[in-house]
């Protein structure tokens, strides 16, 4: 957990990192950078690509799940070494992470089909 990382003396940074389209989906297209700016900056670091829904939510945007929901958490955990990008490792790492998420995305949605 975060909790037993910082208390090993761990940095961890949780942040949304995405929007959401009208649909609900992940919107790879209008990016926030701060995280391939973080993780360039440390040069070497780990990442949690996270996708959490509630399949509650439909395929609609909403701002909260419905009260009771069951979450859903598919995650894909990440070594960045900024020495590995080339010149502009901040906007390497980024859409990487969004790639990431955007297939963590596409797994909901087929698990969501198959059950």
């Amino acid at each position: 957990t975060a909790e037993a990382l910082l208390e090993r003396g761990e940095v961890v940074l949780i942040f949304p990192e995405g929007r959401r389209t009208k649909t609900g989906r992940f919107d790879d297209a209008r990016l926030a950078y701060g995280i391939g700016k973080i993780a360039a900056n440390l040069g070497e670091c780990r990442v949690l690509c996270t996708y959490l829904r509630a399949p509650e939510q439909g395929d609609k945007a909403t701002g909260f799940p419905p009260k009771n929901a069951h979450y859903k958490i598919y995650t894909d955990l990440v070594h960045y070494k900024a020495t590995e990008w080339g010149g502009k490792p901040s906007t390497g790492i980024t859409l990487d992470i969004a790639e990431r998420i955007k297939k963590l995305e596409t797994k909901y949605f087929v698990s969501l089909e198959t059950q």
